[in-house]
């Protein structure tokens, strides 16, 4: 299914439109189709700017297992693009001869027989270079970009659904709400986390000073960057200055408790000009569930399979003059729930006030997205988990994750792992490399903190699993300098 951009945009001017096209390269991602047996379709998505340089008609892309000791490079046609991405009503990006910054998506893919099952198959793509005008990266002009899946053949699995191109709009100095999310057809679990972008295999480019995965861009001062790693959903308020971010979001897939395939996307954020726009649409208040509960702000659970689960929407813009409508057509819910009923209104008969009452009469465990449109063109989106209350999560993970504190990361020599209000007999950490291999366990007694000690591990990017008393507490990424 092929999403448009849920983004914060209308055509007003580009900034720092001459060093945007110092590049191609605007983001990138990798899918996997399941076709028959060991047969996928492998897919490399590439992003470009219009103006910039032209893309190859076919790209080379690494496939190894060191389980089953194959190292291949398979070459991948050009199979579609360029393919313009970013619509702006009412105006025209420079893909159509306009101002505003476009981008075109090119996708090169091709049937790919595996020649064994593995179940650490690495696949991972890079060029250089990146563009010297990225504002929050430390030398982006030196850098490449690199992106990288892992992926379990032994099971039949497909590879996420995404609820937006990775490359989306803000508006400077306003609210700022973006589904980096997706859903999975397989109905594994998604489990989503900012990273910084990689240049390499285990090698990431450094932020640019008090940026961090964290927060990858300015934002408004005494404000705060909030990221569901269930979801996927962004929420910030964009700083009012320009601004070129780049960072890229991990998305992991779980099933049955084990993970079976990592995904590594780069995405890129070109905040534009709107003028005083601060009062944007901000993130809705959820609530009246029926044959349910609503967890928390991005969490719902149904009691009764099979019977109808209903809840509501309301979202209020602060500026009045605006009018906000839900756009069907682009959020994902009644694609993944053709059934559904969605009844949209006006409280009081206030056009920036909207309502959504929604009954999914045949409810399952999934991702879905809600998009909200202003004044027929400026879109937010939002990310939500539909779950089973009778199971503890999307797929049966023992509990939902519980926060962790870990400072400092990027980690130097040591970096401690502190979970508030708690204590644990045992407290474990795993630490992996990027093909998913164990490169480091520690662990601690009587405790809830831990202080993770690298040691020799080199420079570059790794993930990690902290288990309490052998259940599951968090899971996430480590850059180490």
């Amino acid at each position: 299914m092929k999403t448009p951009f849920f983004t914060l945009l209308v055509a007003f001017f580009l900034l720092a439109s001459s060093n945007v096209n110092a590049s191609h390269l605007s983001g990138a991602e990798f899918r996997f189709e399941h076709v028959n047996g060991n047969d996928y379709i492998v897919s490399l998505y590439i992003y470009r700017d219009c103006n910039g340089i032209n893309v190859p008609s076919i790209v080379t892309v690494n496939m190894e297992s060191i389980n089953c000791g194959i190292n291949n490079n398979i070459t991948l046609l050009q199979t579609s693009g360029p393919t313009v991405v970013t619509t702006i009503p009412g105006s025209q990006t420079t893909c159509m001869g306009g101002m505003v910054q476009g981008y075109e998506e090119y996708v090169y893919s091709d049937t790919i027989t595996f020649p064994a099952q593995c179940t650490d198959w690495y696949f991972n793509w890079n060029s250089c270079c990146r563009n010297s005008a990225i504002t929050n990266l430390v030398n982006p002009g030196s850098a490449s970009m690199y992106i990288e899946s892992t992926f379990d053949n032994t099971i039949v699995n497909n590879s996420p659904t995404y609820f937006i191109d990775p490359i989306f709009y803000g508006s400077m100095g306003a609210n700022f709400s973006v589904a980096l999310g997706g859903f999975d057809v397989d109905g594994d679990q998604l489990l989503f986390s900012l990273a910084a972008p990689a240049d390499g295999a285990n090698s990431s480019v450094a932020f640019a000073s008090g940026l961090s995965a964290a927060q990858p861009l300015d934002i408004l001062a005494g404000s705060t960057v909030s990221f569901s790693s269930t979801t996927g959903q962004f929420n910030c308020v964009l700083a009012s200055g320009s601004q070129i971010v780049v960072f890229d979001v991990i998305v992991e897939e779980w099933r049955n408790g084990q993970k079976i395939a990592e995904h590594r996307r780069s995405l890129q954020i070109l905040p534009i000009n709107l003028g005083n726009n601060s009062q944007m649409l901000a993130p809705p208040t959820v609530g009246n569930p029926t044959n349910g509960t609503v967890v928390d702000a991005y969490t719902l659970e149904y009691n009764t399979p099979g019977q109808a689960f209903g809840f509501s929407m309301l979202f209020n813009d602060q500026d009045a003059n605006d009018v906000i409508t839900y756009n069907a057509a682009y959020s994902t819910l009644e694609t993944i729930f053709p059934n559904a009923q969605v009844t949209s209104s006006n409280p009081n008969g206030n056009l920036n006030e909207l309502e959504l009452s929604i009954s999914i009469p045949n409810p399952k465990p999934t991702l879905f997205s809600i998009v909200i449109e202003e004044n027929n063109y400026l879109q937010q989106s939002f990310s939500y988990e539909l779950r089973d209350a009778n199971a503890t999560h999307v797929d049966n993970l023992e509990n939902p994750f519980t926060n962790v504190r870990i400072y400092p990361n990027p980690v130097d020599k040591t970096t401690t792992f502190e979970v508030p209000d708690m204590i644990y007999k045992t407290l474990e950490l795993n630490v992996f490399d990027m093909t998913g291999q164990v490169v480091q366990t520690q662990a601690k007694a009587g405790t809830n903190v831990l202080e993770f000690n690298r040691g020799d591990l080199p420079a570059g990017v790794y993930s990690f699993q902290l288990k309490g008393d052998g259940k599951m507490v968090n899971t996430g990424l480590l850059q180490l300098k």
